[in-house]
């Protein structure tokens, strides 16, 4: 009811709250888990293409910063318990620093827009008379409504029929204005602050020079997490350690600003196509 869909998209909303918490075992039942999961790799696809909650640095990396990349080269696959010891290591750094949970912010955010725009669609296509029930899952639905009589859960499953027709539709759904951008940018850094992008490539940048004076094809996932926690150490990159319960707070918070993005848009100016980012 907060953001502002209802019944309808009750339980698509509680399977992606569930899968965030990484607690599966909540979905009891039959719950659309392909369909948020097929969302949730959109909204991660427009987060990449939008360069994540930080955006770009405010400069370009020379060869003096960068001699090295970052990354796993197949040699060092050879020995694949370090290499995932590595990954661990350093998934468990970025996600206590304040640009790695902006980034998750990021896709509450994104989410939440996706979620309000569907929303606003199968009212629209439904009020209208104008909704397709022609598929598998819809007219499933329909024929379950007349044997039980729950015609309650009826609008609840043409939703998430809905939104799986409308997956294969792809990134349209996620298309951002520049002023629609720009103001999940600016509400990003005004919540965990400015700065997050080139705060972390400082020392990644420092964890490509120090592989390159190992002499080392690209600096694995191990090296870049020792020098973050250097960097940390030494209060040169700020950390953000979050209870179970904050996560969920923010995640809500996430979720009901890229909602209120999205039913603001029916007030919204018309953008020509030129002005769409994606």
């Amino acid at each position: 009811a907060v953001l502002g869909g209802g019944r309808r998209g009750a339980r698509f909303l509680q399977t992606y709250m569930a899968l965030e918490r990484l607690h599966p075992s909540d979905l009891r039942g039959e719950f659309p888990v392909d369909a948020v999961n097929r969302s949730k790799q959109l909204c991660l696809q427009v987060a990449r293409d939008l360069h994540g909650a930080g955006g770009l640095p405010d400069w370009n990396r020379s060869w003096e910063d960068a001699p090295v990349p970052l990354g796993i080269t197949a040699e060092s696959l050879e020995n694949k318990s370090e290499v995932v010891q590595g990954l661990r290591r350093y998934y468990e750094v970025m996600d206590n620093t304040r640009i790695g949970q902006a980034d998750k912010y990021f896709g509450h955010v994104l989410f939440g827009l996706l979620l309000s725009r569907l929303w606003k669609r199968f009212d629209l296509l439904r009020g209208s008379n104008l909704l397709s029930l022609d598929d598998l899952a819809s007219q499933r639905a329909l024929l379950e409504a007349q044997l039980s009589g729950e015609e309650e859960r009826l609008e609840e499953r043409l939703f998430e029929a809905f939104v799986t027709r409308s997956l294969e539709e792809g990134g349209r759904w996620l298309s951002l204005t520049t002023a629609a951008s720009l103001a999940l940018r600016r509400h990003t850094d005004f919540v965990f602050g400015a700065g997050l992008r080139e705060e972390i490539f400082v020392p990644l940048s420092r964890a490509a020079r120090e592989g390159f004076r190992q002499g080392l094809r690209a600096v694995g996932p191990g090296l870049c997490a020792d020098v973050l926690l250097k960097a940390a150490q030494k209060q040169q990159l700020r950390m953000l350690s979050l209870r179970d319960g904050s996560r969920e707070r923010l995640m809500w918070h996430g979720l009901v600003f890229g909602s209120l993005l999205g039913q603001h848009e029916l007030c919204s100016d018309a953008v020509s196509p030129k002005d769409t980012l994606w």
